[in-house]
């Protein structure tokens, strides 16, 4: 039932533990985006997903990068590796890699 809050605590811990600061986004609009980070000197969204779904609300942004100035997304679920574009999706064990 809680399980995205689960491996959203999760990978907060990871960041902690390596020294990266947290930021979270939200909008009245129900735009929300887990973790937003600088990686390699950019500004880099981090979405957990529990299940196979889609990180909507980082499309959306992706999508307006004029009002957001944020070029790239990094979807950490139980699925394999894989690249489109600007959207990377890495497993959750791969977290440790964010540096």
């Amino acid at each position: 039932m809680y399980k995205g809050a689960i491996y959203e605590n999760i990978v907060a811990d990871a960041f902690s533990k390596s020294g990266r600061s947290l930021f979270y986004f939200h909008k009245e609009s129900g735009l929300e985006i887990d973790f937003i980070t600088p990686l390699d000197a950019e500004v880099t969204l981090v979405e957990i997903k529990a299940t196979n779904g889609n990180a909507k609300s980082a499309n959306t942004v992706l999508k307006n990068k004029d009002q957001y100035g944020v070029n790239r997304r990094i979807k950490l679920s139980a699925n394999n590796v894989g690249q489109v574009g600007e959207k990377l999706t890495l497993p959750y064990y791969m977290v440790f890699l964010l540096k």
